[in-house]
């Protein structure tokens, strides 16, 4: 374990934040619409029991072996070689969401607001600031956590806010017309970024206050499906059953903001 930097419980909680919600607040109203129809609010209260146990399992496996991570330990449950394959697998995981990651950034950046930039300037700029983020190491990526998260929370705060002239609550009605059936195919979309709250597995052991790490696990797992219900009421209310047919329904929304002609294209602070 190369790294020596230090964060403390809070800061693990910041970092799993937007890590999960990064592209799932954007893509996931539309996906899970398309199975769940006016009943997609209810999908991330179903999904979020696949980012509690993630997470459960993730402090479970550090209590065992409270040094190491899960690359080291996965040897030591499984065997040499198995767990080996099993290190492979991740590395190859996540090298493979890493690109996929990269590319949905770099296309709603290009579509939304930036037309005429060449793709590989914008997955290759941020590439490079992840790149000095990782160099500075974990200490660092904590630090910047902390200061741009109260921005997210702010904006979707304001988001919901100016958009409640224009919602229609009638929208949601009727609830389970078709039964759960179709509430459950929606969250199925929610589980793949829930379950990323098994990264804390790969942060738990630089955590000095391990006594607040299950709190903040919990907050940070409530967050997230708070911050994904509301971007799933606002589709919802705003657009009715037609979110499933947005590519961005969040950024959509958005841009119906005007205010007295004063405050508005309040979609540009998603750039941030």
């Amino acid at each position: 374990m190369l790294e020596k930097g230090k964060i403390s419980a809070l800061q693990m909680g910041l970092i799993l934040h937007p890590t999960v919600i990064a592209t799932g607040i954007l893509f996931v109203p539309a996906i899970s619409g398309t199975h769940a129809g006016r009943d997609l609010w209810m999908t991330p209260f179903v999904a979020c029991l696949a980012g509690f146990y993630a997470f459960w399992v993730a402090v479970k496996l550090h209590k065992m072996y409270p040094k190491q991570t899960v690359m080291e330990y996965s040897e030591a449950i499984l065997g040499k070689w198995v767990g080996k394959m099993v290190t492979a697998f991740l590395l190859f995981y996540y090298l493979d969401s890493l690109g996929i990651i990269s590319r949905e950034y770099a296309e709603f950046i290009i579509g939304g607001f930036l037309p005429n930039t060449p793709l590989y300037v914008v997955t290759g700029s941020m590439l490079f600031v992840c790149a000095l983020a990782v160099y500075g190491g974990i200490e660092v990526i904590a630090r910047a956590t902390q200061m741009f998260m109260p921005t997210i929370f702010i904006v979707l705060a304001a988001l919901f806010i100016f958009l409640i002239p224009d919602l229609e609550i009638k929208n949601m009605f009727p609830i389970l017309e078709k039964g759960f059936g179709p509430v459950f195919k929606g969250s199925v979309s929610f589980i793949g970024w829930f379950g990323e709250f098994f990264l804390a597995a790969f942060l738990l052991p630089f955590v000095t206050d391990h006594e607040n790490t299950k709190k903040w696990g919990i907050i940070s797992v409530i967050s997230v499906l708070l911050a994904m219900s509301m971007s799933n009421f606002i589709g919802l209310l705003l657009f009715g059953e037609s979110v499933s047919k947005l590519m961005y329904p969040v950024l959509t929304a958005a841009k119906f903001i005007n205010i007295a002609d004063f405050i508005e294209h309040i979609e540009a602070r998603f750039l941030q």
